[in-house]
């Protein structure tokens, strides 16, 4: 996987809340310290209500280097394993810069792979 990230990455974060926020909800910028993952001052955040499912979501992207790949993994799969502390409350979609590639990785078994077209 490093060498689809080899040229880099961005990240898309998405997280939850039930309160409209002025950034990412800061029970997950508590686990980014924990993981050790900086977030750069260039990073975008976005926030939209779903009327759906009554929920807010907190949307932050940046762009990130291959050395920190292997953080955002456990990052991602605290959210479904328990056993892996701090638990994390996120999505995670990685952008890679060298392919037209989307990976969301929410599993140990599930991997969503979006390949995208002019």
């Amino acid at each position: 996987m490093k060498l689809i990230f080899r040229n880099g990455y961005f990240v898309c974060i998405l997280s939850y809340s039930n309160a409209e926020l002025k950034n990412i909800p800061y029970s997950t910028l508590k686990v980014f310290k924990i993981f050790n993952i900086k977030i750069p001052k260039d990073h975008v955040y976005i926030q939209e209500y779903c009327k759906e499912d009554e929920i807010f979501l907190h949307y932050l992207f940046f762009r990130e280097n291959p050395t920190n790949l292997e953080k955002l993994i456990w990052f991602c799969l605290s959210r479904n394993f328990t056993h892996i502390k701090p638990y994390s409350n996120s999505d995670i979609f990685f952008f890679t810069l060298n392919t037209d590639l989307i990976i969301n990785l929410y599993d140990d078994r599930g991997i969503d792979i979006l390949i995208l077209e002019n």
